[in-house]
């Protein structure tokens, strides 16, 4: 009785897979297993099927398309450079206050005050609330302005128009320690008195700079330096009493600051002559 045709293959399968267990060396030298039939069973499980090709290059057709699709997002996303980057359009940065130079032309022969005229007005940029400073210290207030000329009241004028808001630094104490702030005014003897403070706020050798509060007065304008500090009348508040660093007897050219911002005539610029 002869088998039918269709159970040729699994018989024959089926004997080499027997062969290449029992015989391992056999079959390899006879190259004789499964091996040497997928070539001839290939068609009959499709892995050389002519579609497989057509199917691969779609796939990485569609893969290109979503990369390029992702970087598109990518590029248009506000978030692409980052959180710093969102900070910056959040907060602009602050603009650097404006240097308006002059020359100090008359000092005021009173004793009754502490002031000096500047050849800077109006035309220039100042107005009235303007500090006055020499390198790193404020050394006064503009009070009055005409079109080309202005008044300025020293730090050390014993009037109110000298008053600031004080803050006393440390030398060596960490920067985000909370530290004493004060009222600061002019003593009329060429000092400054910082007042409103509490026992142990300040000692000699501390630095008093200007505090918060003034919208036209930048904060950290140096006033000078501690001398003294003390409860003199025994009422309770204490008082540092503070040195200028800078001469202001012998000033001969000053800045005025501006924090506003505004384009300045161009005779704001440059130093006076």
């Amino acid at each position: 009785m002869r088998l039918r045709d269709s159970y040729r293959v699994p018989l024959l399968l089926l004997s080499c897979f027997v062969t290449a267990l029992m015989f391992p060396r056999a079959c390899t030298e006879t190259r004789v297993g499964f091996g040497a039939l997928l070539p001839a069973t290939a068609p009959l499980t499709g892995a050389e099927s002519p579609n497989a090709e057509a199917t691969l290059r779609e796939q990485n057709a569609r893969l290109a398309h979503e990369v390029a699709r992702l970087e598109e997002e990518h590029e248009a996303s506000p978030t692409k450079a980052g959180p710093l980057a969102n900070a910056r359009i959040v907060r602009p940065a602050a603009r650097p206050p404006i240097a308006i130079s002059a020359r100090v032309r008359h000092r005021d022969p009173s004793a009754l005050r502490r002031s000096f005229l500047i050849d800077a007005g109006r035309a220039d940029g100042v107005r009235e609330g303007l500090p006055v400073t020499f390198g790193g210290s404020i050394v006064g207030l503009v009070v009055t302005v005409t079109e080309h000329a202005a008044r300025v009241v020293r730090i050390d004028d014993p009037t109110a128009a000298s008053t600031l808001a004080a803050t006393l630094i440390t030398a060596g104490e960490p920067a985000a320690k909370e530290r004493p702030s004060g009222v600061a005014r002019g003593t009329g003897d060429g000092e400054v008195a910082v007042s409103l403070l509490r026992r142990g706020d300040a000692r000699p050798g501390d630095i008093a700079v200007t505090g918060v509060g003034n919208p036209l007065v930048p904060e950290g304008l140096v006033l000078g330096e501690v001398v003294r500090f003390g409860d003199d009348d025994r009422d309770g508040s204490h008082e540092a009493q503070v040195r200028p660093l800078r001469d202001l007897d012998t000033l001969n050219s000053v800045f005025v600051l501006r924090m506003d911002g505004e384009t300045l005539p161009a005779a704001a610029t440059g130093l006076k002559r």
